[in-house]
């Protein structure tokens, strides 16, 4: 009886499931830029520890994290082809041609090899034991701890029969029994299981058995491919999922079979006709086959630009029937109802962003011929403004307001024309232009985003204006805004996110709000542009250029520092590219719609769930002088002699959900605290030394996920002197000789040893001469070889413009700095010192692009204390340590700046930065070996002692943010303006 009603009830399922809407899932392609030998997918499957393999036709299986598809390790005998996997608790068995392969505690190894496939008859699971049936044995795998070999048992075999149609096996050990009965043809399938329960059903082919034994639900599969004889069945199964997948290839659609509760509901259209589908978890689907291979999340749908959905998406809406409208710029309007379709009407309308549902009517902006903001209705439209707005909303207190342009915002109580509208312009005090987004606070007062932020307050009839910062990379200048349910204001700035908490007590007569909001870094270094904001539950939706993100609220009030963010990057996790302004929509089915610059995407936000497996730091692998290293102890890499270049690849040891979502930061640092190496947000995992010096090093890694430390590993690096590089070597060698000269010279003959001694007394005096003169052709030959060097690399790369100017910039400091200390000079000018840090910046900018802002005098500033006279390098060494130690330790970018006064007495020189700090620098292993700073202050010291008024050097430390937070530094410099730089007051 229940077998009947489930049958029933999954043939109505599967009724809904095959006239269900159009749309496909969206997905994610991997190729040969992935490391794919070809296109086509010969398998695919999920093995009992969540290794991901893979079959692409190279000569070896692929394991595949997400990131990279390397070859399987630990298996010699690399298989060609696998035609199966069957997955048990603690190992997995892999059918490769005419062999078995196991797979356990992470090593491959051959069970049965070179058996004649026609011999082959069943291959199996049954309970917990593997079994492979053959005409005339049978091999057993228990897969217990104590057994670790495939055995021949023909002598538990307690009846064997062979026919042209029937064979029955009854086989046992002390802990199972079973008997199999199957099919050569289309007869009844008995399967006793453990518990004594019976299966009958009737099927055409022995494959079913295959299923019945992989599959724990078998009667609601076997029903479902009994009554559905029209699909062409293809499934996928794994020990961490609770999905099942069937699809049709006429079709093409996809039917997900939910184990958890025996459901069956629409997946949607499949990414290729032919192909089978593997699962990972319950949120990532593997489909391969001769289109090649996709992931796919089955919770995520996309709708691209095409023949029925319009291109420039500008809006989504839902009007009174449940429907879904897109409405775009110049090209009109589609809507979806179970498939999407294009409007008649309007083809050549230009719809403005920010449309608003609000009681089952949908209003819009349009701005071509009929330019006006309509209101939809009943089934028709009509005007109710002639203005045109680039966001519409409605709020408790003020009812309906529309951002307009020209410095205009306009308040309506109600959709009909009762009420004279409120028009506030620049006349009130609006500094907008074109308002992009508006909200509205608990005391009424509305705030709007756009070349700035306004507030109006209506209490006071009056808009108070908040220009924009000119090139500061924390000033409020954007597109959208949201308030969320605890009062918390959030901008979506050029600049990234922004947040006010409590806005309604925010005072604009004694606060700049340009002042007091707070940046959040989104995660994985997304700097772009946010161009919509939404809260859904408790999560804030976050639309960028680079992807969607999702700030859990939740988290977010618990830790402001580094909240929970989840991020689906365009490219990567969803199709697109680049989230439309204010184009977020959740419906009232509970779907998610986001709008990008290529098409819609919509999420079933119940079902939908984010990536919260975890991962181990993993080296994948380490070459050392272009061959494999092979580790001693974990941890350490002990360095051959004379083997200097190191390639280090690292990557994760699993990845479920498949998604290129995890980061990693990394530097290697040498025992003095110099770095080496350091990068952040890097994906490739490879670190490419081309030459470490002698020494002891650490390497330190981290993963990040959703801006959370997911995992770190620290590897020791030893790296031995050589032989020749061995100071005692030359030691033992010099003191060898000079005994050898010295036993011959006291072996020389007395007669000779008043001639001798003369000799040597001139040998010494012409020595001397020539060791000055040695050291001064040395002293030249340093500057001179490092420029001529320069010079080379630099003819060698004349087509490369942005080589060429690094190296001339590095060749004139060098060049420069030489000169001036083989004369022994320390002091210049302030204008050389200018020349050197302008240099030494043109480098950085070419090394980091755009990232940091460099903000120096200006050339009549600095004109204006060119002759002040300072220690070479005063001003240049704070430059590279805010940079090296301060801005490369922040996750955004950030900047430093120079600043020259003058009083009465003294010039004062003031370097600023807002980079995490010197503790927090510290705290992370970057404060480097501190050499620069030591020197300038042994010269201040130095020339100090024959100064009255003294040279001052001042560390302000966090100068930013507040105590917990608390970031940047600033150094003062004060220099009298009567100063010798001097070494003895008798001058």
């Amino acid at each position: 009886m229940i077998i009947r009603q489930l049958t029933l009830f999954l043939i109505m399922g599967l009724l809904v499931c095959f006239s269900a809407h159009a749309q496909r899932l969206s997905y994610k392609k991997y190729g040969k830029d992935d490391g794919l030998i070809q296109t086509e997918i010969g398998g695919a499957a999920i093995l009992h520890d969540s290794t991901i393999i893979i079959y692409d036709g190279s000569n070896t299986l692929k394991r595949f994290d997400g990131y990279k598809f390397r070859a399987l390790s630990g298996w010699n005998d690399a298989p060609t082809y696998t035609s199966g996997v069957f997955n048990f608790d603690a190992f997995n068995v892999l059918t490769s041609q005419e062999s078995f392969i196991l797979y356990r505690d992470g090593i491959f190894s051959t069970l049965l090899s070179r058996f004649k496939s026609n011999e082959l008859k069943f291959k199996g699971k049954v309970g917990n034991n593997f079994v492979a049936c053959f005409s005339d044995s049978i091999f057993v795998y228990y897969g217990a701890e104590n057994c670790s070999e495939f055995q021949m048992m023909p002598e538990v075999i307690k009846n064997y029969c062979l026919d042209e149609k029937v064979y029955y096996l009854n086989f046992s050990d002390d802990m199972h029994v079973v008997d199999l009965l199957f099919p050569d043809s289309s007869k009844n399938i008995t399967l006793h299981l453990k518990d004594g329960r019976t299966t009958t059903s009737e099927w055409p082919t022995r494959k079913i058995i295959t299923m019945m034994v992989n599959l724990d639900n078998e009667e609601a599969l076997l029903d479902l491919y009994r009554f559905q004889k029209k699909i062409n069945s293809s499934y996928g199964s794994n020990p961490h999922a609770n999905m099942y997948i069937a699809h049709s290839d006429q079709a093409n659609k996809g039917i997900l079979i939910e184990s958890k509760s025996d459901t069956v509901f629409a997946l949607g259209k499949l990414p290729e006709t032919l192909g089978s589908v593997t699962t990972t978890n319950d949120q990532t689907l593997l489909h391969y086959g001769h289109g090649g291979l996709y992931r796919i999340n089955p919770f995520i749908h996309y709708f691209p630009s095409g023949e029925h959905m319009v291109p420039a998406l500008h809006t989504i809406a839902e009007d009174e029937e449940g429907k879904i409208w897109f409405g775009s710029y110049g090209y009109g309007f589609s809507f979806f109802d179970k498939e999407v379709k294009k409007y008649d009407g309007w083809s050549n309308a230009r719809i403005l962003p920010g449309s608003l549902v609000k009681d089952n009517v949908m209003l819009f902006s349009e701005d071509a011929y009929n330019n006006g903001i309509y209101v939809w209705r009943e089934k028709k439209y009509e005007k109710i403004l002639k203005e045109t707005a680039f966001i519409i909303k409605f709020f408790p207190i003020n009812g309906y307001v529309f951002g307009s342009l020209n410095y205009r915002l306009i308040i309506k109580k109600d959709l009909d024309n009762k009420h004279t509208p409120l028009i506030i312009d620049d006349k009130k005090g609006i500094g907008i232009t074109n308002i992009l987004d508006i909200e509205e606070d608990n005391n009424g007062r509305l705030w709007l985003i756009g070349k700035g932020v306004d507030i109006y307050d209506p209490k006071v009839d009056t808009v108070f204006h908040f220009a924009p910062r000119e090139n500061d990379n924390r000033t409020l200048a954007g597109i959208s805004l949201q308030m969320d349910d605890k009062g918390t204001l959030w901008f979506g700035t050029k600049n990234g996110l922004f947040y006010y908490q409590n806005a309604a007590q925010f005072d604009p007569e004694k606060e700049n709000i340009q002042n007091v909001a707070k940046h959040i870094a989104l995660p994985n270094y997304d700097q772009s542009i946010i161009t919509s904001l939404l809260q859904v539950d408790h999560f804030l939706v976050v639309g960028s250029q680079k992807g969607v993100s999702f700030l859990d609220l939740n988290s977010f009030y618990a830790n402001k520092i580094r909240p929970v963010i989840y991020q689906l990057e365009y490219g990567e996790s969803l199709e697109g590219g680049g989230s439309e302004q204010n184009c977020l929509y959740f419906d009232s089915k509970r779907r998610l719609w986001i709008g990008s610059q290529e098409g819609a995407t919509m999420i079933d936000w119940d079902r939908f769930e984010f990536d919260k497996t975890t991962s181990k730091i993993m080296l994948e692998k380490v070459d050392i002088g272009d061959e494999p290293y092979q580790f001693e102890k974990e941890g350490f890499i002990n360095v051959p002699t004379k083997k200097r270049n190191l390639v280090i690849e690292f990557g994760l040891d699993k990845n479920l959900s498949l998604l290129k979502n995890v980061y990693f930061d990394y530097a290697l640092v040498s025992r003095k605290g110099d770095t080496i190496v350091q990068e952040q947000f890097d994906q490739d995992g490879v670190l490419d030394i081309k030459y470490l010096p002698p020494g002891k090093y650490q390497l330190h890694i981290k993963a990040n996920k959703h801006g959370q430390l997911m995992d770190e590993k620290n590897i020791t690096i030893s790296v031995p002197l050589s032989l020749e590089e061995n100071p005692w070597t030359w030691a033992s060698l010099t003191f060898s000789v000079l005994g050898l000269f010295t036993f011959i010279f006291f072996n020389k003959s007395k007669q000779q040893k008043s001639l001798h001694e003369k000799e040597l007394a001139l040998s010494k005096l012409s020595e001397e001469s020539s060791a000055l003169r040695v050291q001064s052709i040395i002293s030249s030959f340093n500057p001179h070889f490092i420029h001529n060097s320069l010079n080379w690399i630099q003819s060698k790369h004349m087509n490369d413009a942005d080589t060429v100017r690094m190296v001339d910039r590095l060749s004139k400091n060098i060049r420069y700095i030489f000169n001036h200390t083989r004369k022994g000079k320390a002091v210049h000018t302030f204008g050389e010192e200018m020349t050197l840090v302008k240099n030494y910046l043109e480098v950085q900018r070419l090394r980091y692009g755009d990232k940091y802002e460099f903000r120096l005098p200006s050339e009549v500033e600095i004109q204006r204390f060119a002759s002040v006279q300072m220690i070479i390098m005063q001003i240049q060494i704070h430059f590279e340590n805010a940079i090296e130690h301060g801005l490369r330790n922040n996750e955004g970018g950030g900047y430093v700046a120079l600043q020259v006064s003058e009083d009465e007495n003294n010039y004062q020189f003031t370097i600023e930065d807002n980079g995490v700090g010197r503790a927090k620098s510290k705290e992370l292993g970057s404060q480097g070996t501190q050499m620069g700073t030591e020197m300038l202050q042994e010269l201040h010291q130095l020339f100090n002692v024959v100064n009255s008024c003294k040279i001052s050097q001042e560390y302000e430390d966090d100068i930013f943010g507040e105590s917990e937070t608390s970031f940047g530094t600033r150094v003062k410099i004060v220099i009298p303006k009567e100063y010798k730089y001097e070494l003895s007051k008798s001058f």
